[in-house]
Parts: C-alpha cells; structure tokens; sequence
C-alpha cells in the first residue's frame, strides 16, 4: 500500500497547483488531512524480522513522492517494550523489561525522477538519541529504505527477538519539485 508524502510547509510556489485551501490550512486532495501537521507511522514488533511502518489513518506502509522531486527528511523515531519477555528461544535470558525504551532521529535526501525505479535515498543520517541501558545492549534498529519496484520509501524497523515493541515515527519533509514536470 502506499502514502503521498505529504510536505509540511504551507508554500510551494512549484506545487501549490495540486493541493486544495480551506480555511488557510492547506489539506491533502486525496486524503482531506491537512498537510501542516508531520505524517506519522506506528507499528509493533515481537522479534528480530524487519518490519516496515504503517501510517496510523490507513494502513499504507510506502510514503510516495511525486515524480521529478527531492526531499529533505528528518524523521524521529521511539521505541519501548511493551511486553518484556525474560527468555528467548534459545534460552538466553534478556533484561528487557516493560517501558524500556530507544529513540532516534533520521536525517535523509531523496529524490525520483520520471520513473519508479530511480526513487533514491541520496544520503541517511541516524543519531541514537538515547535509550535504556538494557534496551542499548540490543540490537533494535531502524532505517529509511527506497523501494525502486514501486517508486515509494518506507521506514523499516528491526525489533528484538522475544519481545514485544511498538514503534512510534514522524516525518516533518521539505519538498522542491522540477516546475517543468
């Protein structure tokens, strides 16, 4: 499923054309949600798969650009057990327990040009921004991927094997298109 990225200023002279006034709050064409507040992704893991985000009024697990444009990403990210199980399927005993928590803050560029396939994360900063001391002894992780099959981003997380995470993300963008597109 999949998401427009959605820009969180109010002006665009490249852009303003696509997206609909009410009330001097511009709002999304297709969704009708306004477009000032950053996007925001959820979701909960309870091993070491990969798992990619949903957004939390659907359950679109791609954000989309549109053709020909760029992006300036920050996206911060938490994670916290809900769920602390004290021994894995191999026997290991964790220290996790309910309320450890991990955040980060993801700094990216991405950019399409005229096809699906050349969607690119450009360049991808993550910071730790702090955690738990037992949860900084796992290896929960996260990561803005670019799905060149669709043309679409998505934020995928790596939880902890035996324990039950959710995952909270927002995504504040700037977003410049090419005016002849």
């Amino acid at each position: 499923m999949t998401r427009r990225l959605i820009p969180d200023v109010r002006v665009s002279r490249f852009s303003s054309q696509k997206k609909m006034k009410v009330d001097d709050v511009m709002v999304d064409p297709v969704s009708g949600y306004p477009i000032d507040a950053p996007m925001e992704m959820y979701g909960s893991t309870t091993d070491a798969t990969p798992t990619a985000l949903s957004a939390y009024h659907n359950d679109d697990t791609e954000i989309m650009l549109d053709y020909n444009q760029s992006a300036a990403m920050r996206i911060l990210v938490v994670a916290r057990v809900t769920e602390a199980v004290v021994t894995t399927t191999t026997g290991a005993t964790l220290e996790l327990a309910n309320g450890d928590s991990q955040a980060w803050e993801i700094t990216a560029l991405v950019k399409k040009n005229a096809t699906d396939a050349s969607i690119e994360v450009v360049a991808q900063t993550k910071t730790d921004i702090g955690s738990s001391p037992a949860m900084a002894a796992e290896s929960a992780d996260v990561l803005l991927v670019a799905n060149t099959a669709t043309g679409g981003l998505y934020l995928q997380v790596t939880g902890v094997d035996g324990q039950e995470i959710e995952w909270d993300a927002k995504f504040l963008s700037a977003i410049v298109e090419d005016p002849s597109s």
